[in-house]
């Protein structure tokens, strides 16, 4: 269960002290990201650029993903079009997307590859969920997003409650790039929320000492974002005020994030948060 409102909140970046703003990156860990929408294109020339160029202490290992971003009817055709590309698409390897604010894109999925010329399957990095990237565009849209000057970083982990093992990848991956990632946001918990599992054999499924202490060794090193009712019994408010209180992701360093409607805190997006964002439930 995932709630929609860990990247609202994102635009907190600008207050990160390492960055300028036009330098703030934000990175989320979600279902990947759609790298052809409009709304992650940036014309700036410093965007053709290599990000280490620009972006102290960035990999100068990553590899650009040089994609058609126009002339395109839809994203099929866009994908079947860049498909020799997408086929050299690596899982645990750094991207970034070239004329874009896409700064970084890495995969902890275990995705197939994609087979030419017809374009099946799911290359790493590539959202075929849409929640990866509606959350981005919530984050760094240049029409829309709340925090316009900023970068983005895809971290791609499974939606899947088996896959433990990417996912706390996909954490110790950020926690090692703390030095030019400002803030990260997770839409993402254990599918139980607030249950504990002391052996860390449940899974994602309840809440462990790994994920508490990856999640917390993240925060502590630069502001670490998490939904703040994801889990069933956190959904509607349904474990009421403890809720986040017992959620491992959500130590004493991490922001639970929640939302309102109108200045009314919504049940939906869980509670309690520390902090909220203009929410929407339609």
């Amino acid at each position: 269960m995932r709630s929609v409102l860990a990247g609202a909140v994102v635009a907190l970046a600008l207050s990160a002290p390492s960055a300028r703003a036009a330098e703030a990156v934000v990175a989320l860990q979600d279902s990947g990201i759609n790298p052809y929408h409009q709304v992650f294109r940036d014309s700036d020339p410093r965007f053709l650029q290599h990000p280490s160029t620009y972006l102290p202490g960035y990999p100068a290992s990553a590899k650009p993903l040089k994609l058609t971003l126009t002339g395109q009817k839809d994203w099929a055709a866009a994908v079947k079009k860049d498909c020799a590309v997408w086929r050299t698409v690596k899982r645990g390897e750094l991207y970034y997307v070239p004329g874009t604010r896409i700064v970084g894109a890495i995969s902890f999925s275990p995705q197939s590859t994609i087979t030419c010329p017809a374009a099946t399957g799911q290359p790493p990095n590539l959202d075929f969920n849409g929640h990866g990237t509606m959350v981005a565009s919530r984050a760094v849209s240049n029409a829309y997003g709340g925090c316009r000057e900023c970068l983005v970083v895809s971290v791609q982990y499974p939606a899947n409650a088996l896959e433990t093992e990417a996912a706390y990848g996909a954490l110790d991956w950020l926690g090692a790039n703390t030095s030019w990632i400002d803030v990260e946001s997770h839409s993402w918990g254990p599918l139980l929320f607030g249950a504990w599992d002391p052996t860390d054999r449940a899974f994602l499924v309840a809440g462990g000492p790994e994920l508490a202490r990856r999640s917390e060794r993240n925060a502590q090193r630069h502001p670490a974002f998490w939904a703040s009712g994801n889990g069933l019994a956190g959904r509607g408010g349904v474990l009421g005020a403890p809720g986040t209180g017992t959620a491992p992701q959500i130590g004493p360093s991490a922001f639970a994030i929640g939302g309102h409607d109108s200045g009314q805190v919504t049940a939906w997006t869980g509670f309690p948060p520390h902090l909220v964002s203009d929410a929407c439930a339609s």
